[in-house]
């Protein structure tokens, strides 16, 4: 079976320090789709508090592209890209589903907590919904890290996004039967 050139994909492109929302303009322009994930904070000084936005993920921006297009965007934007996550070399690139990007997504524009990535991978958990707040209805899986209790979205190679919800606020699901 021959894959389809014109298939889109999510790609995470690493990128030079402070250039994540530069690139991620000028790639919307282009009608490419590009993400970067970033979450509002306050930052309380001795004088003043301050609402600022924080990467969630510094130097990296995922990109909904063709695997074709990726090797342009690398080649038209070196200086500002410097790669591609990939595992085992630069032509196996890491792909993450749509699904766990929309879930990513979802959790980043909607969390009341600050998310975070761990890179290290989490042992399976089980999969809850969240029963109420931001989140409500959101299905990920919950895993327990010394005493915070916390939501997961895998993402593949890059690790899982976590954001802290309270186990009085989600109930286990049934995972769905997979046809």
């Amino acid at each position: 079976m021959t894959e389809r050139t014109d298939t889109l994909y999510w790609f995470v492109a690493y990128v030079s320090s402070c250039q994540e929302r530069r690139l991620a303009d000028i790639l919307d322009a282009q009608w490419f789709e590009a993400y970067v994930p970033i979450q509002k904070e306050r930052h309380k000084w001795s004088d003043r508090i301050k609402i600022v936005d924080r990467l969630v993920l510094p130097r990296m921006v995922f990109i909904h592209t063709t695997k074709a297009l990726r090797y342009e965007i690398a080649e038209n934007f070196r200086g500002r890209v410097t790669g591609f996550m990939s595992k085992g070399g630069p032509h196996n690139p890491i792909i993450i589903p749509d699904e766990q990007m929309a879930d990513f997504r979802f959790m980043v524009s909607h969390g009341a907590g600050a998310v975070s990535v761990m890179a290290d991978p989490l042992a399976p958990g089980d999969r809850v919904e969240i029963l109420s707040g931001p989140l409500k209805g959101f299905k990920c899986e919950l895993v327990t890290l010394a005493t915070k209790k916390l939501a997961t979205v895998r993402l593949g190679m890059l690790g899982s996004a976590v954001v802290e919800v309270s186990l009085d606020n989600v109930k286990k699901v049934e995972e769905e039967a997979e046809t």
